[in-house]
């Protein structure tokens, strides 16, 4: 366990979260609020270099691997684990990081790989970050995969639906440093009372201009650590995502149903939509009580009133959600669209992880009852 701060222990742990993510195929935001949880002992600087690092490592994976090969005779799929991950999450902070001396990142790289019990290839580490530090500025990758980091695949199906500049656009997007996007629930709350909250414990809050609900957030050190979270008045959740309770914009007598929701920020929305007023507790523990069971016995309690609630019915029966959601990666792969299209899609960590839902799904007997159930549910 690491138990003080410092520079190497700040990167061993940076070390143990990209080699879980990166060689064990962890989701990188539940592997690294994991460490920062257990670890909160470290200085708010610390976390957020330990965040920062993580976090740049993973946005820039492939332009990092091309830098690395181009000064290594030894490519990085050819590398051993550990020392593949300490050059990496170095040559970010080489690249990204302008206050650090380049000299701190190799020194630190090397006392990590000899910690790790590396001596032999301490002299390898150092010579190829040096390499980096002495070479940076001719990095220039016109080919978009390795100047944006975003994988070819990608590329090529946005390009099938977008012109070239609108593609470029959103990888260019995707590596701007963003503050994070939170929604008011303003039955909990009022919005001067939740920004006061903020204030007081050290966040930036700005109004997102696209909804009178949501906030900006920056500046923070970890969300538990904000009384507004803890106590349910903001919750994370990206404006775009609860435009989809108000374009629904349901009505008395309409039927939600939320086939792939997780964790389920949408529907809790739609929930919240009756002009700011809570659930009744009879409502929620209905809910609750339908998300633990996700069945129902009797075929004339598929609709299950919800009192109080601008979403009146609620849609329950035998069709387990990822039964749903096993359906909807078997169509893709019938399709004949490309694996890592399907994985992308699915929004699986590795294609060994798509490949392993459609071997178990294919053997399912219940397949076709599965499709007349849901056939069913909306006869």
């Amino acid at each position: 366990m690491i138990k003080q701060n410092g520079p190497t222990k700040e990167r061993e742990l940076i070390l143990d979260i990209l080699m879980e993510i990166l060689e064990y195929g962890g989701y990188s935001h539940v592997v690294l609020k994991k460490a920062l949880d257990k670890h909160q002992y470290l200085e708010k600087q610390s976390r957020a270099f330990i965040t920062r690092v993580t976090e740049g490592t993973i946005e820039y994976l492939l332009t990092i691997d091309a830098v690395i090969d181009q000064c290594s005779k030894t490519k990085v799929k050819k590398m051993k684990p550990v020392i593949r991950t300490i050059l990496r999450m170095s040559v970010y902070q080489i690249l990204k990081m302008d206050r650090i001396p380049d000299s701190a990142v190799c020194d630190e790289a090397v006392k990590l790989a000899v910690k790790r019990k590396f001596h032999g290839l301490k002299g390898f580490v150092n010579g190829v970050l040096r390499t980096v530090a002495r070479e940076k500025e001719t990095f220039v990758f016109t080919d978009w995969e390795r100047k944006y980091s975003m994988p070819d695949w990608i590329i090529e199906l946005w390009k099938q639906q977008y012109p070239a500049e609108t593609v470029e656009g959103i990888m260019k997007a995707f590596l701007e440093e963003r503050p994070t996007s939170v929604r008011c629930n303003l039955d909990r709350a009022s919005m001067e009372k939740i920004l006061t909250s903020l204030e007081k414990d050290g966040a930036t809050a700005q109004k997102n201009p696209l909804a009178n609900h949501a906030l900006f957030l920056s500046g923070y050190d970890y969300l538990d650590a904000l009384e507004a979270f803890r106590k349910g008045w903001i919750t994370v959740q990206d404006v775009s995502s609860s435009f989809v309770g108000e374009v629904a914009d349901p009505k008395q007598g309409d039927v939600v149903l939320d086939v792939c929701g997780a964790p389920g920020g949408k529907s809790l929305y739609v929930l919240h939509m009756e002009n700011g007023k809570p659930l009744s507790k009879s409502s929620l523990k209905c809910l609750l009580q339908m998300i633990e069971n996700r069945t129902v016995n009797n075929p004339d309690d598929l609709w299950t009133t919800a009192p109080h609630s601008k979403v009146i019915r609620t849609l329950d029966f035998h069709v387990h959600p990822h039964q749903l959601r096993h359906t909807y990666i078997t169509r893709l792969f019938e399709s004949g669209l490309d694996i890592k299209a399907i994985q992308y899609l699915a929004g699986h960590a590795t294609v060994n992880m798509t490949l392993r839902v459609y071997t178990h799904y294919q053997h399912e007997s219940r397949q076709q009852s599965t499709a007349q159930k849901v056939c069913a549910a909306f006869g």
